[in-house]
């Protein structure tokens, strides 16, 4: 080293040593404390407020921001993959920051994934979440108008859509259809899997009542009774009018209660027996349901007794027996009333029916048919009006608070009657009355209608509110009549004339016709009323016993029946019962081969359908049911078939 050298390291050294404990200047750009560090890089300057950060080149907070010219500490914004949205690291809100698909305005997918950066993965408004829907009777089948939207099944709830009642396990697509149970337990919406077969015999019926010993001819009359014992089935009437008690001929009505699980039996196994008070007096020739007479919230019978001479030999009667939940076997000698024919042989009691409220007092009133009534001319005919009472007696019909009189000689008004229903909608309750040979001829009849609250006393027929001609000789109409209830869903009740010698479709094959009830009626020819109903062969003689069937498949249209004492089987007088269902439209011509039913008697002679009516709800199964009599069963002991209602 030369001399020179020596001495300017000399001179280095001689300051350092001359600066050591020298205070620090933090903007000079001097190693003021000669430490080796210059200004802010200076650990003295850290705490001063020229270094807060501005000037050295270097980030002393690790903020990535070098150098600002402020005091203020601000991040450079991050976006990695291009999106659009800062990294969250970056002061942004986007959660991935490698993933250009996330980010806070980006759609929820089911995929594990938080794609809007919310905090949750696969929530409920997943755009591709599926909808589940309720399952609540755990049957593994869904109701369509309970859902929910979720990446995953949730409890409760299933995929599958197509339960149409989740408030039952046991019915769902999957499950068997179960008849007369009133619910579609297969989901198909098709009740064509509980419906009755296109033909049935009788001998398939769901219950047969035998006569006791032949040629009692029971079934001859049937009807249905109500509830009558109250124990909640409907109970049915069965009239066996050649039963002999003491003397022969008294007659006899039989009382079947309803109940769960019927079964066959013979008549002398009723639950009730009544019997007639003397020989030949053919009680049970008719019988009726009456309704409530008395208003003690119980239906009441009314029997027929053809042969009853309390009004002169073979003026009839009809008897009234008030129901109770004690009723017992009894002889009619103890009935509460027994309306007497007004004079020799006006055979009262022919016609017999229930009328309805006629005026509106809410008890049961009661029509009694007499077509053998001589008035203007022999065998006139007159239908009695009998209003309800609390306190119901004995009276001549002549005593009678209406009587309908015929004004024809030979028209033999009175030989049917029936209640219609209420007709025209008024809510009162309309009646029927039929005149076998009124019209035309010496055999057309007619048909009389009378509107509610009709007047007292005598009052002729052809006061009608409206009535009813056959359009040729000899169609033996009226001598059947019956209300047929709602058949077309209208609100308005309607009813069935029938005419068992018409020969529209064949000679004597009969015809039913079907009117249907309107606000306004009127006068009119049969050929021109809504629908006819033809028979299918010669001789069938259709008509020759009709009656409303009620509702036997609970579809919201009443039922009816038609019967043919003829040979549709080709087997002398058989007979046969159709059923024919109601639907929403209804006119024309119909053959009764496209009936939607046909019970055939079960053999020759049997005259099944001698007498058919509606049974109401007889096994308490909410479907309506009816009864079918044919009282040449077994020598003409007679039967009664009872045919439960049936639907989904």
């Amino acid at each position: 080293m030369t001399s020179l050298s020596r001495l300017s390291s000399l001179l280095v050294l001689t300051l350092l040593a001359c600066n050591r404990g020298t205070e620090s200047v933090c903007d000079d750009q001097l190693d003021n404390d000669a430490d080796g560090f210059v200004d802010c890089d200076d650990s003295d300057c850290s705490e001063q407020s020229e270094c807060a950060e501005g000037d050295t080149d270097t980030d002393t907070d690790s903020d990535t921001d070098t150098d600002t010219d402020t005091d203020t500490d601000t991040a450079v914004p991050v976006d990695e993959d291009g999106d659009g949205y800062f990294s969250v690291e970056s002061g942004g809100d986007d959660c991935d920051d490698g993933d250009a698909d996330v980010h806070p305005d980006a759609d929820e997918y089911c995929n594990g994934v938080d794609d809007d950066c919310d905090g949750g993965a696969d929530e409920d408004d997943a755009l591709d979440a599926p909808i589940w829907y309720a399952d609540i009777d755990g049957d593994t089948y869904g109701d369509e108008g309970s859902t929910v939207t979720a990446c995953s099944e949730s409890s409760g709830y299933t995929a599958d859509a197509t339960d149409c009642d989740d408030s039952e396990a046991g019915v769902n697509p999957g499950a068997e259809e179960a008849c007369r149970n009133h619910l579609d337990d297969d989901c198909d919406d098709d009740p064509s899997d509980c419906v009755f077969d296109s033909e049935i015999g009788l001998a398939d019926a769901d219950a047969r009542y035998l006569g006791e010993v032949a040629s009692d001819l029971a079934g001859g009359a049937v009807a249905g009774l109500g509830d009558v014992n109250g124990d909640g089935y409907g109970d049915v009437l069965i009239g066996a009018n050649t039963t002999d008690s003491t003397v022969g001929g008294e007659g006899t009505v039989y009382v079947v209660f309803g109940g769960a699980s019927p079964g066959s039996a013979s008549l002398g196994a009723s639950d009730v027996r009544i019997t007639g008070e003397e020989g030949d007096d053919f009680a049970g020739f008719t019988v009726a349901g009456a309704g409530d007479v008395n208003g003690d919230g119980v239906p009441d019978i009314l029997i027929g007794a053809l042969g009853h001479d309390g009004g002169g030999s073979g003026a009839g009667a009809a008897y009234l027996v008030l129901g109770s939940s004690s009723l017992s076997d009894m002889s009619l000698s103890g009935a509460d009333a027994c309306f007497t024919g007004a004079a020799e042989g006006d055979g009262a009691s022919i016609g017999l029916a229930a009328a309805g409220d006629v005026n509106g007092d809410g008890l049961g009133d009661m029509l009694i048919g007499a077509p053998w009534v001589d008035g203007v001319g022999v065998n006139d005919g007159a239908a009695y009006l009998i209003l309800g009472t609390a306190t119901p007696s004995s009276i001549s019909l002549a005593d009678a608070d209406s009587t309908f009189a015929g004004d024809l000689a030979g028209a033999y008004v009175g030989v049917s009657a029936s209640s219609a229903g209420d007709v025209d909608g008024d809510g009162m309750s309309d009646i029927l009355i039929g005149a076998s040979h009124g019209y035309i001829g010496n055999g057309g009849g007619g048909c009389y209608l009378f509107l509610g609250s009709v007047g007292t006393g005598l009052i002729s027929v052809e006061a009608a509110d409206a009535s009813y001609a056959p359009s040729a000789d000899d169609e033996h109409i009226a001598e059947q009549v019956s209300g047929a209830g709602d058949v077309n869903g209208d609100g308005h009740a309607d009813f069935l004339i029938g005419a068992d010698l018409n020969d529209l479709a064949f000679q004597q094959a009969g015809a039913v016709y079907l009117v249907l009830g309107s606000s306004s009626v009127s006068d009119a020819a049969l050929d021109t009323v809504d629908a006819c109903y033809t028979g299918t062969a010669e001789l069938q003689h259709a008509g020759g016993a009709v009656s409303l069937a009620g509702d036997v498949d609970a579809d919201g249209f009443d039922d009816f029946l038609i019967s043919s004492y003829g040979d549709p089987a080709d087997v002398d007088n058989v007979g046969a019962v159709f059923l024919v269902r109601g639907e929403s439209v209804i006119s024309g011509v119909v053959s009764l081969s496209a009936a939607d039913v046909r019970f055939d008697g079960e053999a020759g002679s049997d005259n099944a359908g001698a007498s058919v009516a509606a049974a109401t709800d007889f096994n308490g199964d909410g479907y309506d049911d009816f009864i079918i009599g044919a009282n040449g069963v077994n020598s003409s002991a007679g039967a009664a078939y009872l045919i439960l209602g049936i639907g989904e």
